[in-house]
């Protein structure tokens, strides 16, 4: 960005360092829930799996190193974005109600096709309202507001009620879990906004 913030908010090589390690910590999180669900979880779980493999190499490759590589993920996410409309369409279509947790990730791939986007080509009001959005869902994701759309699933069941008590601590570490990935990779996403 020209002007704005960037020049208040640090962005050195232990920084990218630490988010990418954070980010590969989310990544491997979020490719075994992905291999562990069947249905749409699967594949709500694989557009995180993307996006933090894609934060992660951002972090460690930014784009003047690589510009190849931003211009890759553009259209990855691109496609990704497009195909999770295309599901909040069809479930709304399906059940007449948006689902919030594919509307957020589409939001979320929006915000990863614009940062991948030529600095050239991205204006200054969109960047700093992209931060925002990125900054706002880290309380909602990190002081489990979003939880109860965790507990009923991408595809509006609920999931099992287990009454045995390791199935219940495995599920508040699931969701704590959970809840601070998706809050981590929102704050790198934020950060990132914020000091290009």
């Amino acid at each position: 960005m020209d002007g704005g913030f960037s020049e208040f908010v640090p962005l050195t090589g232990w920084m990218r360092l630490a988010w990418a390690v954070a980010l590969c910590a989310v990544l491997v999180l979020h490719v075994r829930h992905a291999h562990g669900m069947a249905g749409s979880g699967r594949w709500w779980h694989g557009g995180h799996s993307l996006m933090a493999g894609g934060m992660a190499l951002m972090y460690l490759f930014p784009r003047m190193e690589q510009p190849g590589l931003h211009r890759a993920g553009t259209l990855l996410f691109a496609v990704t974005t497009l195909a999770a409309l295309t599901v909040v369409v069809g479930l709304w279509r399906h059940r007449r109600r948006i689902d919030v947790l594919w509307f957020v990730l589409t939001l979320d791939t929006a915000v990863m096709t614009y940062m991948t986007l030529a600095p050239s080509i991205r204006p200054d009001w969109l960047s700093l309202l992209s931060a925002g959005y990125a900054a706002g869902m880290v309380p909602l994701w990190g002081c489990g507001l979003l939880d109860r759309f965790l507990a009923t699933g991408t595809d509006g069941t609920v999931r099992s009620r287990s009454t045995t008590a390791p199935w219940r601590r495995r599920k508040v570490w699931v969701f704590l879990l959970t809840r601070s990935s998706l809050a981590v990779m929102a704050a790198s996403m934020a950060h990132m906004l914020a000091a290009m």
